[in-house]
C-alpha cells in the first residue's frame, strides 16, 4: 500500500505561519507513517504524547527555530 503525505506534509509545513510562539501543532496519526521527519525538519523536534498500536498523536511546539514556510 503505497500512501501519500503530500497533503499532511504541507500542513505541518503551513502551520507555522499560522502559529504564533509557543502555539502547538497536535496531529492524531497512523503510527507507521513517517510524520516525525516532517516535523523535526519544520519545528526542529516534536513528541509524542499519546499513542496505542495504531495511532499516534505528535506534538509540535512554535519556536524561533520553526522554519517559516
Amino acid at each position: 500500500m503505497q500512501t501519500s503525505l503530500d497533503a499532511a506534509q504541507t500542513l505541518i509545513r503551513g502551520a507555522v505561519r499560522h502559529l504564533n510562539s509557543g502555539g502547538e501543532l497536535r496531529i492524531v496519526a497512523n503510527a507507521f507513517l513517517p510524520y516525525p521527519d516532517v516535523l523535526d525538519e519544520t519545528f526542529g523536534f516534536h513528541e509524542v504524547i499519546a499513542q496505542t498500536g495504531r495511532f499516534k498523536v505528535y506534538r509540535a511546539i512554535m519556536t524561533r527555530q520553526a522554519k517559516k514556510g
